[in-house]
């Protein structure tokens, strides 16, 4: 064999390796990506959530984007979020 099939015969471990990686990194995106879509679609008014940034509220109202979320129920102080902030479903 010649230096360029031994130099090929080397690389073929790498290649797989790095396939197998590209894989494994593409299937977790696919699984967070259809959790998140479950979360968005199970939000209901009433659901006591977190928002990516900590804050805790109730849901008050879902539009198409937004949620409008009750975080001081003293005041009545609402704060609207996009779907996508919400972390998740406390209860």
């Amino acid at each position: 064999m010649d230096d360029f099939g031994k130099s090929i015969v080397s690389a073929v471990p790498l290649i797989a390796a790095f396939l197998v990686l590209m894989f494994l990194m593409t299937s977790n995106t696919r699984k967070e990506k259809k959790k998140k879509e479950e979360l968005m679609s199970a939000m209901k008014k009433g659901d006591k959530i977190q928002s990516l940034g900590g804050i805790i509220g109730t849901i008050e109202e879902i539009r198409d984007e937004e949620v409008i979320v009750l975080v001081d129920a003293r005041n009545k102080g609402t704060l609207t979020f996009h779907k996508s902030s919400i972390s998740h479903i406390i209860a």
